[in-house]
C-alpha cells in the first residue's frame, strides 16, 4: 500500500514538473524527518499527553504519520473549595480542581489551612463566701474554657465585738496569668457570746428550747454555756429578772408555747450593753401540717404530726390531684422549700401547673358547632358566644350545669374542675316573632297566626281580612247665604244675617279585600306565609267602590285641630264672622255691594270691608302684618272673609252640664268702655256681644241652644288667697260699686273666676303662663287695632283680651277691668298697682274674645 501511495505522488510531483516546465524527472519523497515548528503540529501537548507533531520530507511536504515531542503540561488548579475550617485545635482543608482543556479526567488537589489561634474575651469572676472563680471563653469556639477557682485571703481592719460587727477584706489570686488579683470587702460578723444551750437550736440571735410534755421545770444554768468574760440571765416578762446565781430557782413552764421570754448576755467591760436572744420554749405536741396553693387560694391536703421534728414534704399527697402537674414545694416567697424542724401550725406552699384540655362545642352551637377550644383547669371558663338565626344565647353547659352566662362569662362557683377533654353544649331561647299586620283600617281573620317562634315551619295559608268601615271625606263651605226673601242669589242689599249655616260635603267610601303585600307599595303579593327570623310585615291592600257623596247644612260641626272632621275633635265650628284677609286671587263684584261693607267675591263667599286702623302706641311704634305677610296700612281698605267662627270646647257635655265654649281667635278688637267705666252690665263691650254679634252671625237654631242662665261678677273672680294686694284693695273691696248684678246673657266675657277654675280646665294661679288661655287674634282683628305680642319669644303674636271682671279702685284713683296677657296670664309677680293686669276701660289695643254655653248632650 505505501508503494502505490509512493508511486502515485512520484507521479504527481512528475506531472507539476512537467506542467511546470521544470525539465526534470519528479521528485520522490522521503517522510523521515521530525520537525517540531508550529507548521508540523498535530496535537498540543495536554496536562496527560505530550504533543503530537507530523513526519516531513526535506522539501517541505508533511505526511500522516505523527511523533511525540516534548513533556505533559502541569495541572492548572482554580476554584479551591472548603472542605473544614480551620479551628483552634486543627487545620482546615479545601480542594481544587483542573481545568486543562483535553484533561480528559478531573484532576483534583487539596490543601491545608493553618490551625486558628484562641481567642479569649476578658475574663469573668464570681465570688463564693471566700471563694472566687474566674473564667474566660474563646470567642472561636465557646467549648474552649478556662477556669480557676481559688480561696481568699482575708485580711481583717476592724475586730469584731460581742455588741458590733468588725470589717475586712478578701483577697484571690490566681496562678493562671490571664486572671488579675480580685479583693472584696467584707463584713466580719459579731462574736458569738452564747457558745451552747443543750436542747436548743441557735439560728443567729433565735434560741428555740423543746420541752416534752412531762416537763414541768427547767434549770438553765445547767442547759447554758457563755464565755468566761460573759454572764447571763433569763427575762421573764412577768416578774423580775432571774440572775445566773440563782440555781436553786426553777423555771415553771407555763401549758403550751410561751414566747415571750428573753436571754440576756452581759460582756464584762461593755459599759452597760447587753446581748438580747429571743428565747422561744416549745414543748412538743401535735401540730398540723397544710399543703397551700396560693394561686387558687386553697388546702390540697393536710396532716397532723408530732412538733420539734424535721418535716420533709411528701409530694405523693399532692401530686396525684385531678387537673394539674406538680413541680415542687415553696416557701411563701416562692423559694424552694428548704427541709426544717416544725414547732407550730405550718403551711407548705405547693407549686403546680394546671393542665389544659380541650372543648368541643357541640353540634348545635350554631357558628361555634364542632370547633374546639382549650381551657384551663380550674380557671374560669371565658368562651365566645356562637350565632344561631333565630335563637338567643343563654349560655354554656357541661354535665348539664351551666358554667358561663348569656355573654360566655363563666360564674366564679363553676370553675373549669373537669380533668380530661369535654364536649361543651350550648343552651338556646327559641327567639318568638310577630307577623306585623298593616290593615289600613279593616279587620284580620281571627284564622290568621299573630306570632310564631324560630321552630315552627311554614308556609302558612293567609285568610282575608275584612274591612266593615266606611271612609268618610268631610268638608265645609263658609256658609250658605239667602237674602231677606229667601232666595239665594239676591244677595244685594244685605244688612244682616240670621240664618248662617255651614255647608258639610260628605263623600262615603267602603272597600273590598284585594290580597296580602310583603311592601307597602302593594307590588309583592303573597297567599301563604313563609317564617323567616324576625318580624313579618304584611299589607291588606283595599280597593275602593264607587263613593256615595252627600250635602248637608249644619249649624255647627265639630273639627280637630286641622279644621277636619272629627267626632272627638276640640273644636267646633259655629257662627260667622269676618276674619282672613281676601286672597289675591279673589275679585269683588262691585254690582253687587251690600250695606254696611258686605260685598261678594268672585269664589261666591261674602266679604267684609273696612279701613285698617292697625294698632299704634306713641311710645313703642310697631308695624303689622296679615297672615298672608300683606303690610297693615292705617287707612287703606281691606276685605276680610266671612267665614265659621272656631271655638274651644272647654267643657264637653260627656262629662256633664252644659258645652261651655271659647272663642279660638280675638275676633275682634275695641275698647272698653267708652265712658271709662269698669262696670260690665252697662260696658260697650257687653252691647257688642249682645246686639251686632248675636244678631247677625249666629242661626237662629243655634241662638235656641245658647244657655242664658245668670253670670256673676262676684268678690271671688278677682282674689287669690295667699296674694299681696295693692293699697286699699281691702278697704274698697266689699263696697266695689262695679261688681253689679246677675245676669242672663248667651254671649259674654270670661271672669278671672272663670279663668282660674281648674274645673274648667285652667290653672288656679293668676300669675300661671296658663296656654289655654292665650289667643291670636285674627287677620281682621289686627285691621281693627288688636296689639298682637312682637316680642321673639314663644308667645309672639297672642294678644290680649278682656275679661268682664271690674276691679276696686286703685290707689292712683283710677278705675281699672282684669286683662289676660298674651302668655295666658293675669297677674304679674312682685307689682302692685297693676299687679292684675289692670286696664283702664277705654285702652285700645286689646281683644275680644266671645264665650258661649251650649244646652246639648254631646257632641
Amino acid at each position: 500500500m505505501k508503494g502505490k501511495f509512493l508511486t502515485l505522488v512520484m507521479a504527481l510531483c512528475g506531472i507539476l514538473c512537467l506542467a511546470a516546465g521544470c525539465g526534470e524527472p519528479p521528485h520522490e519523497h522521503a517522510f523521515t524527518q521530525k520537525v517540531t515548528t508550529e507548521a508540523f503540529i498535530a496535537s498540543d501537548a495536554t496536562c496527560t499527553t505530550k504533543a503530537k507533531y507530523y513526519y516531513s520530507c526535506e522539501c517541505g511536504a508533511k505526511d500522516a504519520l505523527t511523533f511525540e515531542y516534548g513533556d505533559v503540561l502541569e495541572h492548572n488548579y482554580i476554584d479551591y473549595v472548603s472542605n473544614n475550617d480551620a479551628t483552634c485545635t486543627e487545620d482546615g482543608t479545601e480542594t481544587a480542581t483542573c481545568d486543562r482543556a483535553g484533561c480528559n479526567e478531573k484532576h483534583t488537589r487539596t490543601q491545608n489551612n493553618t490551625a486558628l489561634s484562641h481567642n479569649y474575651g476578658t475574663p469573668t469572676y464570681t465570688w463564693s463566701d471566700d471563694e472566687c472563680t474566674a473564667t474566660r471563653i474563646c470567642a472561636n469556639d465557646n467549648t474552649h474554657v478556662e477556669t480557676e477557682s481559688v480561696s481568699a485571703t482575708l485580711t481583717t481592719e476592724t475586730q469584731p465585738t460581742y455588741f458590733a460587727t468588725g470589717s475586712g477584706s478578701l483577697e484571690a489570686a490566681f496562678t493562671n496569668p490571664a486572671f488579675e488579683t480580685q479583693t472584696k470587702s467584707v463584713v466580719l460578723p459579731m462574736k458569738d457570746a452564747l457558745l451552747s444551750f443543750d436542747g436548743a437550736i441557735i439560728n443567729g440571735y433565735e434560741i428555740i428550747y423543746v420541752v416534752s410534755s412531762e416537763t414541768t421545770s427547767v434549770n438553765f444554768t445547767d442547759i447554758i454555756s457563755v464565755p468566761e468574760d460573759c454572764s447571763f440571765a433569763i427575762l421573764d416578762p412577768y416578774y423580775d429578772p432571774i440572775e445566773n446565781n440563782d440555781t436553786a430557782n426553777l423555771w415553771q413552764l407555763y401549758q403550751g408555747n410561751n414566747d415571750g421570754y428573753k436571754l440576756r448576755i452581759t460582756a464584762d467591760g461593755n459599759d452597760g450593753y447587753d446581748i438580747i436572744y429571743p428565747l422561744t420554749i416549745h414543748r412538743i405536741y401535735e401540730i398540723t401540717v397544710y399543703y397551700y396553693d396560693s394561686t387558687i387560694g386553697e388546702t390540697l391536703y393536710s396532716e397532723t404530726i408530732t412538733s420539734a421534728q424535721e418535716y420533709v414534704p411528701n409530694a405523693e399527697h399532692v401530686n396525684t390531684l385531678a387537673g394539674y402537674t406538680f413541680n415542687r414545694f415553696v416557701d411563701y416567697y416562692f423559694n424552694d422549700y428548704q427541709v426544717t424542724t416544725l414547732y407550730g401550725d405550718t403551711y407548705i406552699y405547693v407549686d403546680r401547673t394546671p393542665k389544659t384540655y380541650t372543648i368541643t362545642f357541640d353540634e348545635n352551637a350554631g357558628d361555634m358547632a364542632g370547633t374546639t377550644t382549650e381551657i384551663t383547669f380550674n380557671s374560669i371558663p371565658q368562651l365566645r358566644i356562637p350565632e344561631r338565626p333565630g335563637c338567643t344565647f343563654l349560655g354554656w353547659q357541661v354535665n348539664g350545669a351551666q358554667i358561663t352566662d348569656r355573654y360566655g362569662n363563666g360564674y366564679y362557683d363553676a370553675r373549669w374542675n373537669i380533668d380530661s377533654d369535654q364536649t361543651v353544649y350550648a343552651i338556646w331561647d327559641y327567639n318568638h316573632y310577630y307577623i306585623d299586620y298593616r290593615l289600613d283600617g279593616g279587620k284580620n281573620s281571627s284564622d290568621n297566626i299573630t306570632h310564631y317562634y324560630a321552630y315552627d315551619e311554614g308556609p302558612f295559608v293567609l285568610s282575608p281580612a275584612t274591612r266593615d268601615d266606611v271612609s268618610v271625606v268631610t268638608s265645609y263651605e263658609t256658609a250658605v247665604f239667602k237674602a231677606e226673601d229667601g232666595s239665594s242669589e239676591k244677595l244685594a242689599g244685605i244688612d244682616y244675617y240670621t240664618n248662617s249655616k255651614i255647608r258639610v260635603n260628605r263623600t262615603a267610601t267602603k272597600y273590598t279585600f284585594d290580597g296580602w303585600y310583603t311592601d307597602e307599595n302593594f307590588e309583592n303579593v303573597v297567599t301563604e306565609l313563609n317564617f323567616t327570623f324576625g318580624t313579618i310585615v304584611l299589607y291588606a291592600k283595599w280597593i275602593e267602590q264607587d263613593p256615595v257623596e252627600e250635602v248637608a247644612e249644619v249649624d255647627w260641626l265639630v273639627v280637630n285641630e286641622n279644621n277636619e272632621y272629627d267626632p272627638d275633635g276640640e273644636y267646633l265650628l259655629m257662627g260667622t264672622y269676618p276674619q282672613t284677609i281676601k286672597s289675591s286671587d279673589v275679585a269683588i263684584d262691585t254690582t253687587l255691594n251690600g250695606s254696611n261693607g258686605w260685598n261678594v267675591g268672585s269664589d261666591g263667599s261674602l266679604y267684609k270691608a273696612i279701613s285698617a286702623s292697625p294698632y299704634n302706641s306713641e311710645y313703642s311704634p310697631r308695624t303689622y302684618y296679615f297672615s298672608d305677610n300683606t303690610k297693615i296700612v292705617k287707612g287703606q281698605t281691606y276685605y276680610f272673609k266671612l267665614e265659621p267662627m272656631r271655638w274651644r270646647i272647654i267643657n264637653n257635655p260627656k262629662t256633664g252640664g252644659w258645652a261651655m265654649l271659647m272663642a279660638d281667635k280675638a275676633i275682634d278688637s275695641n275698647i272698653y268702655d267708652l265712658q271709662k267705666e269698669p262696670g260690665y252690665e252697662n260696658s260697650f263691650l257687653r252691647e257688642f256681644f249682645l246686639t251686632n254679634f248675636y244678631g247677625m252671625h249666629f242661626a237662629q237654631s243655634t241662638k235656641d241652644l245658647m244657655v242664658t242662665n245668670p253670670i256673676y261678677n262676684d268678690r271671688g273672680s278677682t282674689k287669690e288667697d295667699g296674694w299681696k294686694y295693692p293699697f286699699g284693695f281691702e278697704d274698697v273691696w266689699d263696697s266695689n260699686p262695679f261688681l253689679g248684678k246677675a245676669l242672663n246673657d248667651p254671649i259674654y266675657a270670661y271672669s278671672a273666676s272663670e279663668l282660674t277654675s281648674d274645673s274648667l280646665g285652667f290653672s288656679t294661679k293668676f300669675t300661671t303662663k296658663d296656654e289655654k288661655r292665650t289667643v291670636k287674634p285674627t287677620d281682621y282683628a289686627l285691621a281693627k287695632g288688636a296689639a298682637a305680642r312682637t316680642a321673639d319669644d314663644q308667645y309672639k303674636g297672642n294678644v290680649s283680651w278682656w275679661t268682664r271682671t271690674p276691679y276696686p279702685l286703685t290707689d292712683n284713683g283710677n278705675t281699672a277691668v282684669m286683662t289676660v296677657s298674651a302668655d295666658g296670664s293675669l297677674a304679674m309677680e312682685d307689682r302692685y298697682s297693676y299687679a292684675f293686669g289692670l286696664t283702664r276701660p277705654d285702652s285700645s289695643g286689646y281683644g275680644i274674645v266671645p264665650s258661649v254655653r251650649l244646652n246639648i248632650k254631646s257632641f
